[in-house]
């Protein structure tokens, strides 16, 4: 059975982008008679990315920063607030040894906190703090990796590829990297993107 755009999810159409394979379009065996459904599929998914204007290599430059800038926030976010978080409980420690029982006041702290959540959907709870941290870092070596897979150094002058293109939209949207979203709300999502662009576009022209 081919899938649909609903049904295809973004590591689907990657790893098929990547290796011409068609059976990451489909379940289970692909026949003869299925290449128009395959097709029809491909036609949906080149319309869905197909809406971005504009000149290719300038389009996947503005993706490339604006990856590395989302990793570079959650890079100083994870540093500014892992270091507090360690020095808070320390000097909690001292003050209780010392009977002084109200904990420190780090208003940093909360606004890094209240950040994470603003650019990478994670929530630092005061009981699971560590292992939230850690799910932090874990969304950071995912970042950096898909960003060293799809925008090498030596990079060809040649249109984005299709992950270039998923990681600026997740990127714009300050949304977590997930492959497992459906083609059509990946298409939402870079429709999404491409205004808050177009909108920062006008301000910056001054309109």
């Amino acid at each position: 059975m081919v899938k649909s755009i609903h049904t295809l999810t973004i590591r689907d159409y990657s790893l098929f982008d990547k290796t011409g394979d068609m059976k990451y379009l489909a379940v289970g065996k692909i026949k003869k008679k299925n290449m128009p459904e395959i097709e029809a599929l491909l036609l949906d998914v080149a319309k869905g990315l197909g809406s971005d204007n504009g000149d290719g290599a300038m389009n996947k430059e503005k993706h490339r920063i604006e990856t590395v800038f989302h990793i570079q926030i959650l890079i100083t976010l994870y540093q500014a607030a892992y270091n507090l978080l360690i020095n808070k409980t320390q000097i909690d420690v001292w003050r209780t040894m010392i009977g002084k029982n109200k904990g420190s006041d780090y208003t940093n702290l909360i606004e890094y906190v209240r950040k994470i959540n603003e650019e990478a959907g994670i929530n630092i709870n005061p009981d699971t703090w560590d292992d939230d941290m850690i799910t932090l870092r874990d969304q950071i070596d995912l970042w950096t990796d898909r960003y060293n897979q799809n925008f090498p150094k030596q990079t060809e002058e040649a249109g984005m590829t299709f992950m270039q293109i998923v990681l600026g939209v997740f990127a714009a949207l300050k949304f977590p990297l997930n492959e497992d979203i459906s083609m059509s709300d990946f298409f939402e999502m870079k429709t999404q993107a491409e205004e808050i662009s177009r909108k920062m576009q006008l301000q910056a022209d001054g309109r």
